[in-house]
């Protein structure tokens, strides 16, 4: 039923559309150009109307149509809040769609049965006259015969022969609608639930940003940027409902409300949707906070009061993204640094420096081919948003994540000993005499735990010292477990913007390069330890699965230079290694990992500070593609990048905040950094030969 609504709006609008073309096209002064293009438009919109089987204004019947009437499809439409207004992006043909949709009506029709209540308010409903019923059914046989399919769903038929009893069903429908209605308005509504309500919210958040102020104009508002006030009103005016089965909120709309100069609006505006899901996959969720949308008021405070020819030249009015707003212009500071600093000094003079933030970044709009050619592409634009776009955090989550990612390091440590077959001897002799003092164990594993953690605490460490110099704030990091090394690294979350990509750069370099320093320190002295041991002494050590070392070159290669070539040769087994040896090959491996370019990994920041959004959105998944395939036709034995994958899919895969300024380029120093750390990284996480 909902799908069917749907369909009668788009219908109206597109007839509405159609009439406005036609005015235009019978008035004088157009050009012959302008002729074309409009006749060019009313094409398409009659073959979207008509359905694939029109031929020369004919339908496949042969008779005549005639467009029908923008009143006779208005109709009161009701929007479920958590249907999703996104398309498939699928063309079909009109004819099996509307059968498709008969079908499903019917069998609904046949499975639904009428309510007490309903029946009562059924025999309050006076027949149709014979009058009216003539009149209507010639206008139902000179519509579309797409709508009339449509109309003919919408009232319970499989066809349109019975065109009596379609009207008849219509003329109950619309005066069950109306003694619904008054039985509410007598009626003192029941309040909502908080759950029903916020389902309201969602789905009008859904919804196009059009048709969002649509509802809002309904309710007396002057637009839909603030969907909690709409949300507010609809359900004060007794507009906002649980539907029948309890589950789902939804709101009415009254779509014969909406006049011609809408309809462009409107139309317009849809052009826009999917910009704006592209946008969405540009920018975080975090940007799009329902209750921080800035207002169309605050909007022009900050065009008028903060900017000027002399800071940020606009070269265009301030355009509706979601969450926020766009700012086309030309920059007149020295650079982006620069210019945050003099709009920051200039909006803290007005009285909105509460209410909106702003960022420096690339347009996140799609370029179209023309932008290409004429070097146009990501242009540098304003964002503004919502004051505040940290990530939402559920402390006890982190927590209980981190609790458990400890607990996976502490069980790896001690795992490690359960390789040896004389510790594990040793264990089952103690445990059948009975002994008490199983402390040796905690002595063998403890240093593994330890220098891991370490390893990790050195890596936020430096996360920290750049965050305290440029001054912006990260939420406490969420350590994260791995079945195969106990450690697959941390999440620590940016709360405020990063002043500027070198900053962003910085950040998300220091906590893995330290790490990888660090951890080879480990791995090297392990080694070292290892390889001037007695024999008694090394019998007493921990060990790892040659297949686990083999999976990184670099490690494996370590362990061949310093124990012996060849120790590593394939084959099962494994190998005794000192604590610090085994804690660096962790280390190693989680630090490794953490520089993939995937998500808002420290990897996704330093792509993203690199290549900008758009390409860091593209590496990331052509990353996650590679590592899965290399999964699935073994190449990655130990399975260590699989489930990365899965872990970084869970709570990594969204792109990060905005910095204040995304527009000025890394220096050449920082780029051959970048160049350097991808190097190592890719030695680390390469197999053994």
């Amino acid at each position: 039923k909902a799908k069917l609504e749907a369909l009668k709006l788009e219908t109206s609008l597109t007839i509405e559309k159609i009439s406005k073309l036609e005015k235009l096209l019978e008035s004088n002064g157009l050009k012959d150009d302008e002729g074309k293009d409009i006749r060019s438009q009313l094409a398409v919109l009659k073959t979207k109307l008509d359905g694939p089987k029109k031929a020369n204004g004919k339908d496949a019947n042969g008779s005549a149509s005639a467009p029908l009437p923008a009143a006779a499809v208005a109709t009161t439409t009701t929007l479920p809040a958590t249907e999703s207004s996104k398309s498939d992006g699928k063309s079909s043909n009109a004819d099996e769609d509307i059968s498709s949709l008969i079908e499903a009506r019917g069998l609904e029709a046949e499975k639904e049965s009428q309510s007490a209540s309903d029946l009562e308010l059924e025999r309050k409903i006076p027949p149709i006259s014979d009058e009216e019923l003539q009149q209507r059914s010639e206008a139902f046989r000179k519509t579309p015969k797409v709508l009339q399919q449509m109309t003919a769903a919408a009232a319970g038929f499989k066809d349109t022969t019975d065109v009596a009893g379609i009207i008849r069903q219509m003329h109950k429908d619309e005066q069950m609608e109306i003694l619904k209605k008054e039985q509410k308005e007598k009626k003192t509504a029941e309040p909502m639930t908080d759950e029903a309500r916020q389902q309201a919210l969602d789905g009008y958040m859904n919804l196009p940003l059009p048709i969002q102020d649509m509802i809002a104009r309904t309710a007396g508002l002057k637009d839909g940027r603030n969907a909690t006030d709409v949300i507010a009103k609809l359900e004060k005016e007794g507009r906002l409902f649980p539907n029948e089965n309890g589950m789902q909120a939804g709101f009415e709309v009254t779509t014969d409300i909406v006049d011609s100069n809408e309809i462009d609006v409107i139309f317009k505006d849809m052009e826009r949707m999917e910009k704006d899901k592209y946008i969405e996959g540009m920018l975080p969720r975090e940007t799009r906070k329902v209750e921080l949308v800035p207002t169309e008021d605050d909007i022009n405070i900050f065009f008028s009061e903060v900017l000027s020819n002399r800071n940020f030249n606009p070269t265009g009015k301030p355009e509706n993204v979601p969450g926020g707003f766009l700012i086309r212009g030309e920059n007149k500071m020295k650079d982006g640094d620069e210019l945050v600093k003099t709009l920051d000094k200039a909006l803290a003079a007005t009285n909105i420096s509460d209410k909106v933030q702003f960022y420096y970044i690339k347009d996140p709009n799609p370029s179209t081919e023309e932008e290409f050619q004429n070097y146009q592409n990501d242009l540098p634009i304003l964002y503004i948003t919502g004051p505040d776009i940290s990530p939402e955090t559920k402390f006890l989550t982190k927590a209980f994540i981190s609790f458990i990612g400890i607990v996976f390091v502490a069980s790896f440590s001690v795992g490690t000993l359960s390789f040896n077959e004389v510790l594990v001897d040793r264990l089952d002799a103690e445990v059948q005499a009975g002994a008490g003092d199983l402390s040796w164990i905690q002595e063998i594993a403890a240093p593994i735990f330890f220098a891991s953690c370490v390893t990790q605490l050195v890596h936020e460490a430096s996360h920290q010292a750049v965050a305290l110099k440029d001054k912006f704030k990260t939420g406490l990091p969420t350590i994260l477990p791995s079945l195969q090394t106990g450690l697959s690294g941390a999440i620590t979350p940016l709360k405020t913007s990063p002043p500027n990509l070198k900053s962003l750069f910085d950040f998300s370099m220091a906590g893995p390069l330290s790490g990888l320093i660090i951890s080879l320190f480990f791995m090297y002295s392990g080694l070292e330890l290892t390889a001037f041991m007695g024999p008694e002494a090394q019998s007493q050590l921990p060990s790892l699965p040659l297949q686990l070392l083999r999976s990184s070159a670099l490690a494996g290669g370590m362990v061949e230079w310093l124990l012996g070539d060849g120790i590593l040769a394939p084959g099962g087994g494994t190998i005794l290694l000192h604590p610090f040896a085994i804690a660096g090959f962790v280390g190693l491996i989680s630090n490794a990992i953490a520089l993939l370019p995937i998500g808002n990994t420290d990897g996704g920041r330093i792509s993203q500070s690199l290549f900008g959004r758009k390409w860091a959105g593209v590496l990331s998944g052509l990353s996650l593609l590679i590592l899965v395939l290399s999964g699935v036709f073994g190449l990655d034995d130990s399975n260590i990048l699989l489930s990365y994958v899965l872990i970084v899919t869970i709570w990594q895969r969204n792109p990060e905040i905005p910095c204040r300024n995304e527009v000025d380029d890394l220096d050449y120093g920082r780029v051959a950094v970048a160049i350097a750390g991808a190097m190592l990284a890719s030695l680390v996480l390469l197999p053994l030969p």
